[in-house]
């Protein structure tokens, strides 16, 4: 993980608010107050999204006790779930990101936000959710470390709960692209290297397929029964996957 943790930790102080949504007007040269609104915004449009999606699919009136936000960068949708939850856990691999979180939020005086590392949350006691959410974030983190953080996510959603993850499934570059990214992403020192040739220092942002079978397989033998998915496609297709852990899962732990 040491490795993942330096990328981002990289980002955190480079470029951090490209790092989270890779657009030009989010890169630290073109962040004005005009683009870290538009920003901001991206995040308060998500929500207001996925809220509308749940609340039809699932039929409930959502109101939040305590949400999870993994992956929360500098705050774009967690400050956005602030808005609608009694309290927001964000987690993040990154302690410059966090800090750039609490930034956020104290200029915003939200004050319903609790951050934790992505090693706090493994590591700690099983706290429980009523929303777990994340949303372009496993993409950047090896399956076999995903996998764990999907679980433990899964696990802590109470009954009744709603959860949202968003996975990417298949790259569609050409053969030889995909080989190439490969060889950068998993080669130590090939990208970095590439960059002092190229007179650049921008880290490599690793992308990952999921194992869709293996993630339903998670969300079945941990108690969720009802989903629903759509699809998405930022240059990797990908899923975003809806699910509500049964209320029965109450009388199994009584």
């Amino acid at each position: 993980m040491s490795r993942a943790k330096d990328i981002w930790e990289d980002f955190a102080v480079n470029d951090a608010y490209y790092g989270v949504a890779t657009f030009d007007k989010f890169r630290r040269p073109n962040l004005d107050s005009a683009a870290k609104e538009d920003f901001f915004q991206s995040g308060r449009e998500h929500v207001a999204q996925i809220w509308n999606e749940i609340e039809s699919a699932f039929r409930v009136k959502m109101r939040p006790r305590r949400a999870l936000d993994y992956g929360c960068g500098v705050g774009r949708i967690l400050i956005a779930l602030a808005e609608k939850c009694e309290t927001v856990v964000g987690v993040d691999i990154a302690a410059g990101m966090l800090a750039e979180t609490r930034r956020n939020c104290a200029d915003r005086k939200i004050e319903n936000v609790c951050l934790q590392s992505a090693g706090d949350f493994l590591a700690a006691d099983p706290e429980t959710f009523d929303l777990v959410h994340s949303f372009i974030v496993l993409q950047h983190i090896d399956p076999q470390i995903g996998d764990e953080i999907i679980e433990q996510m899964v696990k802590r959603l109470e009954p009744g709960g709603i959860g949202m993850l968003h996975v990417t499934y298949f790259d569609p570059s050409p053969a030889f692209k995909k080989l190439r990214f490969r060889v950068y992403r998993d080669v130590p020192f090939v990208h970095t290297s590439l960059n002092v040739i190229r007179g650049k220092r921008e880290p490599l942002m690793p992308m990952y397929e999921y194992d869709l079978n293996r993630i339903y397989q998670i969300l079945q033998a941990n108690g969720c029964g009802s989903t629903f998915a759509r699809f998405t496609d930022h240059g990797w297709l990908g899923m975003m996957i809806f699910f509500q852990k049964d209320l029965m899962e109450m009388t199994k732990t009584m």
